[in-house]
């Protein structure tokens, strides 16, 4: 078996990442918390994470991986070469896209999807919402009247900080108000 490393896989999966309609890709994506970080992120109609476990990668920390990947991005996929394969699809849970890389016969890299991801049930909308710089998590409920459907003033907005801002939005705003928020989070992380 040819062994392929990160940088093998990172460019192929970059490549067709960036092909999806209206995609802003990233690498290196840190989790809000920071205990993490997403090698490559694609935003489009989702925020679209992708983790890498190349043949040349452990797979111990992929548990911590996955917890921190489902609270922070809509959409998760595993993207691994062959000596892992089938390890990583007994792990990741069944939300999680499985992508193996492998190479063809011309000796070019290959991704198959062994498995499509679906929408994460477990994100989280503090960890979500975190995502987003301060400031521009400020703008955003100031400009679009947020603050006011959680029963805030713009001067308590500028003076909360960042997560006991998100905490107290969090408690205050209904789910519909959580997904129009997350909505305009996601345009926002895009041209970022």
């Amino acid at each position: 078996m040819n062994k392929l490393d990160d940088k093998d896989i990172r460019a192929v999966l970059r490549k067709m990442v960036s092909a999806y309609k209206n995609a802003r890709v990233f690498d290196e994506y840190t989790t809000y918390s920071g205990k993490s970080r997403a090698d490559l992120v694609a935003i489009n109609g989702h925020v679209n994470a992708f983790e890498i476990k190349s043949d040349y990668d452990s797979l111990n920390r992929l548990e911590n991986q996955v917890r921190e990947y489902d609270l922070n991005f809509e959409r998760n996929c595993i993207v691994a070469g062959e000596k892992y394969i089938e390890e990583v699809s007994k792990i990741v849970p069944d939300h999680w896209g499985i992508i193996m890389a492998r190479r063809n016969r011309e000796n070019k890299v290959s991704l198959n999807y062994k498995r499509v991801a679906k929408l994460n049930p477990n994100l989280d909308f503090v960890s979500f919402t975190g995502l987003l710089e301060s400031s521009k998590l400020r703008k955003i409920i100031l400009d679009n009247n947020f603050y006011a459907k959680a029963g805030l003033n713009r001067d308590a907005v500028n003076g909360m900080f960042k997560y006991d801002l998100i905490a107290y939005l969090d408690s205050k705003l209904s789910k519909y108000q959580k997904s129009t928020l997350k909505g305009v989070i996601r345009a926002k992380l895009k041209e970022e």
